[in-house]
């Protein structure tokens, strides 16, 4: 079966691209507010490269609102380290009560990035082999679309079963609400830390 491809492609910078995932993000949750549970699903999954792409830091920055919906996030990363050089800044590494796991299979990097908000919302990103912060990166947003998410679900599950647990240890200075809040994470010496 083929899913209709949306009308246009967009072409956005990194922090346009975040802020448009934040902003799925809300609607999504919003959406959950005005239908029955069971007509929306539980847990939100995400397949990104690393954790500062644009997909990752949005659900970070939304982490408490999705943690405020009674919702769960599973995430699959291909890879654990930053892909900038920037300073360390809190990542969803550092939250531990996202469900996250890591593929170690190659075999996997075609796979694009998706975002799935429950049963019929799903943003589809560029393969994990492409540099995600370029400005001409591919990204498909498909809203009220049960197909697709089905698929984006389906493809999820799969990479979920071949990918390990990550194991994660945050330091007890280290408290939950700076890690939601997104802000730099650090320990009894000030240092930035991060497992």
């Amino acid at each position: 079966m083929r899913l209709p491809s949306p009308p246009r492609i967009v072409v956005v910078s990194r922090e346009d691209k975040e802020a448009k995932l934040r902003d799925f993000i809300a609607q999504a949750l919003a959406a959950r507010r005005g239908e029955p549970v069971q007509a929306f699903g539980e847990i939100f999954t995400l397949i990104a490269r690393a954790p500062d792409s644009p997909a990752a830091q949005a659900v970070l920055a939304m982490a408490p609102e999705i943690a405020a919906a009674n919702i769960a996030i599973r995430v699959v990363l291909f890879e654990t380290e930053p892909m900038s050089e920037d300073t360390v800044q809190a990542s969803l590494l550092d939250v531990t009560a996202i469900d996250m796991r890591m593929m170690a299979d190659q075999r996997f990097a075609a796979a694009h990035e998706q975002l799935s908000l429950g049963r019929d919302r799903v943003w589809i990103g560029d393969c994990m082999r492409r540099d995600p912060i370029k400005r001409d990166a591919f990204e498909m947003y498909h809203e009220a679309h049960a197909p697709a998410a089905g698929h984006a679900d389906a493809s999820f599950l799969k990479m979920w079963d071949r990918s390990v647990p990550l194991s994660r240890v945050m330091p007890s200075a280290v408290s939950a609400n700076v890690i939601l809040a997104a802000q730099p994470a650090t320990g009894p010496d000030g240092a930035t830390t991060r497992s």
